[in-house]
């Protein structure tokens, strides 16, 4: 009782009204700069081709890019919409779903960026063969997937389409080219086992990512709450 009173003092003495209403506010909409509007922006340009891929964002001859592209119709809504700045302007589990529901898409449309962009190349766009960017890039959409649920349940919903494709794209028959040399078709059999164990193992990398997040919550909540006593609850 005592800590409870020297905290309730703590706050009384040290922030006023005014601070407790404005600096809550101010800064998730700094955060919703980072966290909502950046993605959405990069996300946007993936889709419709431009600057999508970073090693061209000077275009061919270098002047393909000095005019600024105008605004995406996702972007003038996101900019425009009442509940977007309602919400993302105020500590809400809404708007902390929204900003870890747009960093799961921004990782998971990295390898994706060749089969929106409406181009003819149907390949997607892929850093490396190395398998630790990828495997960093699993784990943490496992981790944001855990989070994303304990803040809302609904992220599920959002979330899981996201992370089917991203997991199917792992496997390499999201988005390839058609092939008419026999060579390939006889090795049929031998790709698609390998596109299933690539498709197993990231899943089995986003799985361990949310199990490992999902049990520190459990146990940081089930420590905080066996503190506290019915009536405080």
């Amino acid at each position: 009782h005592g800590n409870a009173a020297s905290t309730d003092t703590y706050w009384d003495d040290e922030l006023s009204g005014f601070e407790i209403w404005i600096v809550p506010r101010l800064f998730l909409a700094l955060l919703s700069l980072v966290l909502i509007d950046w993605p959405c922006h990069i996300l946007t340009n993936r889709c419709r081709g431009d600057g999508s891929n970073e090693q061209n964002l000077g275009g061919s001859d270098g002047l393909n890019q000095l005019p600024a592209p105008a605004p995406t119709t996702e972007q003038l809504i996101l900019a425009s919409s009442w509940s977007a700045l309602v919400f993302f302007c105020r500590p809400f589990t809404n708007t902390l779903e929204t900003m870890v529901l747009s960093v799961l898409l921004l990782i998971t449309s990295a390898d994706w960026v060749g089969c929106v962009n409406g181009q003819n190349s149907k390949v997607p766009l892929r850093a490396n063969n190395s398998t630790t960017p990828c495997c960093i890039r699993s784990i943490a959409v496992g981790i944001l997937s855990s989070i994303g649920i304990f803040v809302r349940f609904t992220f599920a919903f959002f979330a899981l389409p996201a992370v089917v494709v991203y997991l199917v794209g792992k496997g390499g028959g999201g988005c390839r080219k058609d092939t008419k040399d026999d060579e390939e078709r006889t090795r049929t059999f031998s790709a698609v086992i390998n596109s299933l164990s690539h498709i197993l193992f990231h899943t089995v990398l986003v799985t361990t990512g949310f199990v490992v997040v999902s049990c520190a919550f459990v146990a940081i909540d089930t420590r905080f709450y066996s503190q506290m006593s019915p009536l405080a609850v």
